[in-house]
């Protein structure tokens, strides 16, 4: 009984720092990969749109992304667009590489 609750307590601690380091990785910010249209300003022809990279945050995957627009260009908050699976991914991700650890240290005593 006592070494099942010890399991789940250091998968529950586990988990906790999983979360923390994803949550830490939004101050790993850099552009994205994808094009959103930001206006018009750019050309002559009315017509035609400005396209611009969005900013973006998180690692590995980006799960905060920049939104033109609605909040202050290049800086991200709260306002702009979040991403759950990715989010959601990167805490299984360092769950993973957290697991991982703790067995290679594990083996060498």
């Amino acid at each position: 009984m006592v070494l099942t609750m010890n399991r789940y307590l250091l998968f529950f601690v586990m988990l906790i720092l999983a979360l923390l380091l994803t949550i830490s990785t939004f101050l790993y910010q850099r552009p994205s990969q994808e094009l959103i249209k930001s206006g018009t300003e750019c050309s002559v022809e009315y017509w035609m749109h400005c396209y611009t990279i969005r900013k973006s945050a998180g690692f590995p995957l980006a799960y905060v992304f920049d939104s033109p627009g609605v909040s202050i260009e290049n800086k991200l908050g709260v306002e702009d667009d979040f991403r759950l699976l990715p989010f959601v991914t990167n805490i299984w991700l360092f769950l993973i590489l957290l697991m991982f650890t703790r067995q290679v240290f594990k083996k060498e005593k």
